[in-house]
């Protein structure tokens, strides 16, 4: 007996698959939204992304939290091009899921990467590089619903209630109807 445990059919099976890399689903907010996958056309979410060669940077792949990058666009035939031109990005939202595996996906497979907006363009004859940058964070952090127990905070402090936070005070006080 060598000590070496043997691999399991199911091991040496996931050991036999191809390694690949992530892949992207991308939508642009234009007047029609847009969608791509960089793995060709896919369905997914209750909709069929199409077929892109698009290159991703930035987005805190590398696990920073950084929700910022680029997407450069292979535009041959200046599809991408004509809409920014036409259209404008500026504020106009993005969205960016990546995931791993094969399709079909579960609706839930695909993590959200980037939600946010465009924000400038460069567009040459092969290609079409869109900005997405980190923008109003802040504001975004704010609660966007009222804190009572159908909106899950079971837990609320009596009317009245005192605390600090952020080096303020505050004071619980009832609901106005």
């Amino acid at each position: 007996m060598s000590g070496l445990r043997e691999w399991t059919a199911a091991q040496l099976a996931e050991q036999a698959k191809t390694i690949t890399a992530p892949g992207y689903f991308i939508e642009l907010g234009f007047s029609v939204p847009v969608r791509f996958c960089t793995r060709g056309e896919t369905p997914w979410n209750s909709e069929v992304w199409l077929a892109c060669n698009c290159a991703l940077d930035g987005f805190g792949i590398d696990g920073t939290p950084v929700q910022e990058g680029t997407l450069e666009f292979v535009d041959a035939n200046g599809e991408i091009g004509i809409l920014c031109l036409a259209e404008g990005v500026a504020d106009r939202r993005a969205r960016v899921w990546m995931y791993s595996g094969d399709a079909p996906l579960a609706d839930n497979d695909p993590k959200i990467l980037f939600d946010g907006v465009m924000d400038t363009y460069d567009i040459d004859t092969a290609s079409a590089t869109v900005k997405l940058p980190l923008r109003k964070a802040q504001v975004l952090m704010a609660p966007r619903q009222i804190m009572n127990s159908a909106n899950g905070f079971n837990h609320l402090a009596v009317a009245g209630t005192k605390f600090s936070w952020g080096g303020q005070d505050y004071v619980l006080q009832p609901a106005s109807r």
